[in-house]
């Protein structure tokens, strides 16, 4: 058993771990770091764990600062408030706020995610099923063909082994992985950003059947 000297050791070794820990995710980690390399749509949310151990107050603050700005910031009430209350509220407890004019579509422009066409594979001998993810680059959301790429996500669809409805529920190509019995689960995924996007599919299947 580990020894974990400190509640702030063990709360970052918990985040960490429950993330690489699930599977899904880390393919699509992988996939963001391979087809975005070198620019911030490559990294991860949470980030390397040794940097999740290192962070402290000072690089929260700055973090706030920097980001939580006044022209990037909303602020909503609802209910039995007067919009004069609210407004007095506002000016006491946000004065500190930063009022750098600086936007999201700024800070994006300053570092935009290039494609890359890549790959990258991980061998592991004690996971059983091989899941991987093959994308090309897609549309960012505000993209005419966006919604193109969404209908297309609904077309190609999902399919499950262990969930019930059989092997001819879905799309043809559901139906076709089922039948075949070509995986245990594929699903179709359009992600869109800012100004790009990633259009694929993941599936898990059986090693010594198809690798």
């Amino acid at each position: 058993m580990k020894y974990y000297p400190s509640v702030k050791n063990l709360n970052t070794f918990c985040v960490t771990e429950v993330v690489e820990g699930q599977t899904e995710e880390v393919i699509f980690d992988h996939l963001h770091a391979t087809a975005f390399q070198y620019t911030p749509l490559g990294r991860t949310i949470l980030g390397p764990a040794e940097n999740i151990k290192t962070i402290g107050k000072e690089h929260l603050r700055n973090y706030i600062s920097t980001h939580y700005t006044a022209p990037r910031m909303v602020i909503a009430a609802s209910g039995a408030v007067k919009h004069e209350d609210i407004v007095e509220q506002v000016k006491k407890l946000f004065t500190k706020l930063s009022t750098d004019t600086t936007t999201a579509s700024e800070l994006v422009a300053k570092q935009p995610a290039i494609f890359t066409g890549s790959e990258v594979r991980i061998l592991d001998d004690d996971i059983p099923l091989a899941q991987f993810a093959v994308a090309f680059e897609g549309a960012s959301w505000t993209d005419p063909d966006s919604i193109a790429l969404m209908v297309m996500q609904s077309m190609l669809g999902s399919w499950n082994k262990s969930a019930g409805g059989g092997k001819h529920m879905g799309s043809e190509l559901a139906q076709r992985v089922g039948i075949n019995e070509i995986a245990e689960s594929m699903m179709a995924f359009n992600t869109n950003y800012k100004d790009t996007g990633l259009f694929g599919v993941y599936a898990v299947a059986k090693v010594s059947s198809h690798f």
